[in-house]
């Protein structure tokens, strides 16, 4: 339940949960979706039970500390506890966090055809 920030292939620890980084996550009732659009960020893509990835507003007047950074990662596992990583406007840095979590999709992949499957 932290948030790192992810940079040049390393991960750095910003805060022990979203509400320590941003003061008015522990009182929203709502979906996150409806927190991202609050805090000028919007849903980019999603893959359920992996995650869910947010990018700023171009030109949106909010003040919030997810701002700072171009895409919000919200990765979540299958009884939904979150963990954030925030990306500042590095495409690098995007790919190179995209090509860690890809495993996570073609994971969550398999499952939901073997699952569809019947397991066979």
């Amino acid at each position: 339940m932290a948030v790192y920030r992810f940079q040049g292939g390393a991960f750095e620890k910003l805060a022990d949960s979203l509400d320590d980084l941003d003061k008015t996550f522990a009182d929203w009732d709502r979906p996150i979706e409806a927190f991202a659009e609050q805090k000028g960020m919007h849903l980019l893509d999603e893959v359920d039970s992996v995650y869910q990835v947010f990018t700023r507003v171009p030109g949106k007047k909010v003040f919030s500390r997810l701002r700072e950074y171009r895409w919000w990662f919200r990765l979540t596992d299958v009884m939904d506890v979150a963990d954030d990583v925030l990306i500042e406007d590095s495409l690098p840095d995007y790919l190179a966090f995209m090509g860690l979590i890809q495993p996570l999709v073609v994971r969550a992949r398999d499952v939901a055809l073997e699952v569809k499957g019947g397991g066979q």
